[in-house]
């Protein structure tokens, strides 16, 4: 369908049949006129585009007025870790940092703001991106503002994580004076869902696909490491949000045991979920400069 814009939309509750829709939009005609149309949706699918005022609107139709708004299909995202995204709510945001130091101050400030009876919680940001930095972030320096919180900052790529020491001991990671990379990190982030157990994962899911629909979004890859595991098979009951779901190589033989192919519903969604494809990581992130790259990072 081509980009129509919307005058106003008509939905047609039809009990219990399902409901029908109309929408009023304008669409550019060949000689550059925007005329106003009228779209009419049927069991959530377009039946009609008609100039305007060709449907009748009837009593049992709710008229959604668009005032001349876009009309597209609906996106997509091709990359999404989405408990990531979900989760990004309730983090300290450490985005558009220029180097460590900005960060190590915005930490700081975050944990003279906790209060006491929450000494010794988990502190955990998101965002940061240190390829442009000019000083490697170092545990030592996070250690000097975070008191007896242990502190997770992911970063923006994903690709990395700046811990302070406590939460290098308390995620069993060993020691490190710098941040982590790669085949170091993977494995801490994954166990971060373990330390927020006290949030409820499908409100977090349910705040993320709101926000996700006001995008204009329709469908998600998920490249989440638990993706392929069926875990959104037990959110039938959130928004409905079509997602094809990834695997790794470590759940691959998994994956083909239980019958999944690419392109295949999963069970017990209504074919919202479908099987995705193979995730293999054969190289590093420019964020965290761990790609091969042809000329030497500046």
């Amino acid at each position: 369908m081509s980009g129509l814009l919307i005058q106003r939309a008509l939905l047609v509750p039809v009990t219990p049949p399902p409901a029908v829709a109309a929408t009023r939009a304008s669409r550019p005609g060949r000689t550059g006129d925007h005329g106003m149309v009228d779209v009419l949706v049927r069991d959530d699918r377009v039946v009609s585009v008609t100039p305007t005022g060709s449907i009748s609107i009837s009593s049992s139709m709710e008229c959604l007025d668009a005032q001349g708004r876009p009309l597209i299909p609906g996106l997509w995202d091709k990359h999404v870790h989405m408990t990531q995204w979900a989760r990004t709510a309730g983090r300290l945001d450490v985005s558009g940092t220029a180097g460590p130091a900005e960060v190590i101050r915005r930490v700081g400030e975050h944990v003279a703001t906790l209060p006491s009876e929450r000494a010794g919680s988990v502190v955990i940001g998101w965002g940061h991106r240190s390829a442009g930095w000019d000083e490697a972030a170092t545990v030592a320096s996070l250690d000097e503002v975070s008191g007896a919180h242990p502190v997770i900052l992911v970063s923006g790529d994903g690709h990395s994580g700046w811990l302070n020491s406590a939460a290098l001991q308390l995620l069993g990671a060993g020691e490190h004076t710098t941040a982590l990379d790669e085949n170091d990190w993977f494995p801490v982030f994954s166990r971060m869902s373990e330390l927020t157990t006290s949030e409820s994962l499908d409100d977090l899911y349910r705040v993320a696909i709101t926000d996700a629909h006001a995008r204009g979004l329709v469908g998600i890859v998920d490249m989440e490491f638990d993706a392929a595991t069926g875990t959104w098979a037990h959110r039938k009951g959130l928004a409905p949000l079509r997602v094809r779901v990834s695997v790794y190589p470590d759940r691959l033989e998994e994956v083909l045991r239980d019958g999944r192919r690419t392109g295949r519903p999963w069970e017990g969604t209504d074919g919202l979920v479908v099987m995705g494809g193979l995730k293999i990581i054969s190289d590093g992130s420019l964020g965290t400069r761990t790609a091969y790259c042809c000329e030497p990072y500046p």
